[in-house]
């Protein structure tokens, strides 16, 4: 990825097969309902995310994610997953697996994808009934699991935790567990798209649990038996250099526009898919020319003024992520008190442990804390 960002080729894509879901999220940022998709009529066709494809594999991408909204909702996936499958791309799904019927679990064990994504929401009715809006989600998403567990591939189950399933921790890691070793959650969840269907404010979590959690689920993994699995590959840290997260756009700190790009189900090249602009058009003006088009659109993109001599940057606890300030505040300019709170609990979550890792030395070495 690093080498591929030097180069400016786009080894990573994600395309955005449709914003419908055939669940109701509360909390979702993208997903819009059919009538609404249905009055953009922006959605395009297998034939047209086919030739992208083709355009993408050209110019070099390698790994190609796909996702929505739910992307088996599209009506002509196979058709799409079959034909980027034949092309050779790394592939990787993200899905709800309330639609992996008989059709898609042929369909994947004639392809493997690389790495299959599911999100859980609950680990029983009345739970994605809160959250989903639909009971019968839960039985669809344990159907789908089971049909998953036959394919060759690296299934990954995930929990989005907002207030109404976050106690239900326990209960979703057990049901993640006997299906894959591979569980992580996502308590941080974030403004809506402009026109998306959802009410984040009212169900998300406070800073101050989202760490507990994450600390929590960390705590639970690390103490997991070791699992014959592929091993955990080295992270880099973000400002090491020569790793092409220094190169332009140095707004985005990470491979955004620089070594990967989504393309929104509506034809928007954007350079992640929690970005909704500046965008380039790739089905109008080709693949190239909006992805070469892609990093300068950043050149004037700043930081907010107060974030420039904030002490929870300079020590990483905020990440100061551009499409997220610009979902929380309508801006790239204005810095949210969400994202703030994070980066403040986050911080203190880092001292703590620091401070304990330093007290552990001390013991070690037989010196007495004061």
């Amino acid at each position: 990825m690093a080498y591929a960002a030097g180069l400016h080729v786009p080894i990573d894509g994600t395309f955005e097969l449709t914003a419908r879901c055939n669940l109701r999220c509360k909390m979702c940022y993208v997903r819009l309902t059919k009538p609404q998709a249905d009055a953009v009529q922006c959605e395009k066709t297998a034939k047209e995310w086919i030739d992208m494809a083709g355009q993408a594999l050209e110019a070099g991408t390698l790994y190609l994610l796909l996702t929505g909204g739910e992307p088996l909702l599209h009506p002509q996936f196979a058709e799409i997953y079959e034909a980027v499958a034949q092309m050779g791309f790394v592939i990787t799904i993200y899905t709800n697996a309330t639609l992996v019927d008989e059709k898609i679990e042929a369909l994947f064990r004639r392809y493997p994808p690389m790495h299959v994504c599911v999100t859980l929401y609950g680990a029983r009715p009345e739970t994605y009934a809160r959250v989903c809006g639909r009971a019968d989600g839960f039985a669809q998403t344990v159907a789908g699991l089971e049909r998953l567990r036959r394919v060759n591939t690296r299934l990954e189950l995930r929990a989005t935790l907002i207030r109404d399933n976050a106690d239900e921790l326990d209960e979703i890691r057990a049901l993640a567990l006997r299906y894959s070793p591979a569980f992580s959650i996502n308590p941080e969840v974030h403004r809506a798209f402009p026109g998306v269907c959802s009410d984040v404010d009212a169900c998300r979590l406070p800073p101050s649990r989202v760490m507990r959690l994450y600390e929590d689920n960390r705590r639970f993994m690390e103490a997991l038996p070791p699992q014959d699995t592929e091993p955990v590959q080295r992270v880099y840290d973000l400002r090491e250099k020569r790793t092409g997260f220094e190169l332009e756009p140095t707004v985005l700190d990470c491979l955004a526009a620089k070594a990967s790009y989504s393309i929104s189900w509506d034809g928007r090249m954007v350079a992640c898919n929690t970005f909704t602009h500046p965008f380039t058009e790739p089905f109008r003006e080709g693949f190239h020319s909006a992805w070469e088009r892609l990093p300068g659109l950043f050149a004037k993109m700043r930081h907010p003024e107060k974030c420039s001599t904030c002490p929870l940057g300079i020590d990483r606890a905020c990440p100061n992520c551009p499409p997220k300030l610009f979902a929380e505040t309508g801006s790239f300019d204005e810095t949210s008190d969400y994202i703030c709170g994070l980066a403040r609990a986050r911080r203190e979550q880092m001292h703590r442990k620091e401070a304990k890792q330093s007290e552990a030395k001390l013991s070690e070495a037989g010196v007495e804390k004061v």
